[in-house]
């Protein structure tokens, strides 16, 4: 059964960061720094940790059923349009805590939000946003016009979160 989804897609030329930098400056006061997996290193390690988080971070979105296996995990994530500066990690004392996957469609001008979560005790303090920002300056950085992700209906804070961002519904049959 397919269940309904929300599609969402901003528009990254027009995006005004400056709103925001009370966030960042917020989650720096926490003690939060972010990197790249390219920063990190693109290792089987962080690959490992990357599938734990994301796994750990998507057990409560409604409906989503059964996490993947390790190796389809890879299959999904690490497939051509995979690219290592667009996955974020959210870091408190070494800690993964949580994460933002970001996939390169550079040459059909956008860039896909796979997967933005943060560790259940780590919530509500603006570190998601803050990934979430970091997402969009990764898509600055390519020089796309369009960023884009999609949500079950019943996923309401990840939703809000985006609308707050300035994403809006959008129609799509598929991307590419």
């Amino acid at each position: 059964m397919n269940r309904p989804v929300v599609k969402l897609k901003l528009d990254i030329t027009s995006f005004e960061e400056s709103p925001y930098s009370g966030v960042l400056k917020h989650a720096e006061n926490l003690g939060v720094s972010f990197q790249s997996i390219a920063l990190l290193g693109d290792t089987e390690e962080h690959r490992r940790l990357l599938y734990e988080l994301n796994k750990t971070c998507s057990a409560d979105i409604p409906a989503r059923g059964k996490f993947f296996e390790y190796g389809e995990f890879c299959e999904k994530r690490y497939g051509r349009s995979y690219d290592p500066k667009g996955v974020i990690i959210a870091l408190l004392n070494g800690n993964w805590i949580g994460m933002t996957a970001n996939s390169n469609w550079k040459q059909h001008n956008f860039i896909f939000n796979e997967m933005t979560g943060v560790l259940t005790p780590y919530r509500r303090a603006g570190i998601a946003i803050a990934l979430k920002l970091h997402g969009i300056r990764y898509a600055k950085s390519l020089g796309v016009k369009f960023a884009y992700t999609v949500h079950d209906t019943e996923n309401v804070a990840p939703i809000a979160l985006n609308r707050r961002l300035g994403y809006v519904e959008a129609e799509w049959e598929r991307l590419v």
